[in-house]
């Protein structure tokens, strides 16, 4: 079963995982004790949690009558106010996505324009080290990237490179497209949009670039001998400069250098990698301990407290919510007294209509609440 309660949860542990991500991402020692295949890890379970709200039974329900109950008794009480938000979400998804879409065709077509030139020891290159999609060598692209969903294309830059520097780009964009970072960027572009007014997705996409560039390095690295580690380590290290010093050429087109610090992050890792690499049996831990939060997660939801509307329940001349009797929270008179029992399976008392708490069966049962009606929620 998933609840109102449960999505609500689920939402604000994705926004809090990101922003915790975000700053691990920022972290150099993570990294060099292998962060990037956690955080990889960690940021996938973080979509799956958002997707997958579900209630445990054995959960603890954390209620909420003042902080998330002030909220929902309002949007409760004001659907006119609900469905503005529902229209402002709208135009604001379409807004960001039209934008969206409109970026990724203008580059697709911009790349139909480039002009292509033949390159024999690319062409070699990319034979050996089986790569099956189009490697096309241009000298209007504006860095090394890949592009493509499905049918991948990989654009190289006519720039004059040591031949062994061409076999690690080469390299580099093939772990990519074997990592599958470009369907990893759809999806969370499409999660993006959808959330874009809690505004933390919109400020990790950034985040998330620059730790696919990492992660791809990580995977390029561990395939490589230590001499080939440091001459991969020194030609990003060189290229970046030149990146720097040559403005109408980019590293990374996908804009991974973007997230702040991510350029000077990625340096002080590759220059390190040699003589300290990440431990496989850290990783391992890491990922573990993710998945643990992950299950964790489940066993806590923020439930928001609000009364029933008086209009919510049955006005037929036969039922009665009215009781005659010495009132069990200690206030003296006459009042509209019972309990309501939820479609959550919840028992909540209810004092003229205004949620007091919530009781357990035990309660329900006791010589204290025992007398009092109970009614049944539809379910």
């Amino acid at each position: 079963m998933i609840s109102g309660p449960s999505r609500f949860s689920a939402l604000a542990l994705f926004v809090i995982a990101l922003v915790a991500l975000g700053k691990l991402r920022k972290s150099k020692w993570f990294f060099k004790v292998g962060g990037a295949p956690v955080l990889l890890a960690g940021a996938s379970l973080v979509i799956v949690r958002l997707f997958v709200p579900l209630d445990i039974p054995f959960a603890y329900s954390y209620h909420s009558w003042n902080l998330l109950g002030v909220g929902y008794r309002f949007f409760r009480d004001n659907p006119a106010v609900v469905n503005c938000l529902i229209v402002a979400w709208a135009m604001g998804s379409i807004a960001i996505g039209g934008r969206e879409i409109r970026d990724v065709v203008n580059a697709y077509r911009m790349s139909k324009d480039y002009k292509r030139v033949e390159s024999p020891m690319i062409q070699v290159i990319a034979n050996d080290l089986g790569i099956s999609c189009p490697v096309v060598v241009t000298p209007d692209a504006p860095g090394h990237y890949v592009e493509g969903l499905f049918r991948y294309t990989i654009y190289m830059p006519l720039v004059d490179l040591p031949e062994e520097w061409d076999e690690l780009i080469l390299r580099h964009e093939r772990q990519h497209i074997l990592s599958h970072h470009a369907p990893i960027k759809v999806f969370y572009g499409v999660v993006m949009v959808l959330l874009w007014w809690t505004v933390v997705p919109i400020y990790f996409q950034k985040e998330l670039n620059a730790l696919l560039e990492l992660h791809c390095d990580m995977k390029v690295l561990a395939g490589l001998d230590e001499v080939r580690q440091v001459m991969y380590s020194e030609m990003i290290v060189k290229m970046s400069k030149w990146a720097v010093a040559t403005p109408e050429f980019t590293l990374d087109r996908s804009g991974a250098l973007g997230a702040p610090g991510a350029a000077e992050q990625r340096l002080k890792f590759l220059e390190g990698y040699s003589d300290n690499p990440p431990r496989r049996s850290r990783e391992i831990i890491g990922i573990l301990c993710a998945l643990i939060l992950f299950f964790a997660s489940y066993l806590v939801v923020a439930q928001p407290a609000g009364a029933p509307p008086s209009d919510y329940f049955q006005t037929e001349p036969e039922v009665y919510y009215h009781e005659d009797f010495e009132d069990p929270i200690g206030n003296e008179g006459l009042h509209d007294i019972f309990i309501l029992h939820g479609a959550d399976d919840q028992y909540r008392l209810c004092v003229d209509y205004q949620f007091v708490r919530y009781l357990t069966y035990d309660e329900v049962i006791s010589d204290k609440y025992q007398d009092l009606r109970i009614f049944e929620e539809n379910k």
